[in-house]
């Protein structure tokens, strides 16, 4: 709970059909088994974090989303 941020920071602009769906202003990524990967966002209610799951991918999807991270 004292550091909700794992995995790594996906840099701007962001994938607009990610934008449209989650209307997110951050973006961290977590390699999973497989080349799975977990997309997930940090949201802030006043003093209280929020981690929210976007989405879990397999390796093909991800790389349409961000075809420079290979």
């Amino acid at each position: 709970k004292s550091d909700c941020l794992h995995g790594t920071v996906i840099p701007k602009p962001h994938p607009k059909a990610l934008i449209r769906e989650y209307e997110m202003e951050n973006l961290y990524k977590i390699e999973l088994p497989s080349f799975w990967r977990l997309l997930y966002t940090v949201e802030r209610d006043g003093v209280n974090r929020y981690v929210i799951i976007l989405e879990v991918v397999d390796h093909d999807t991800y790389n349409k989303w961000f075809p420079s991270d290979r």
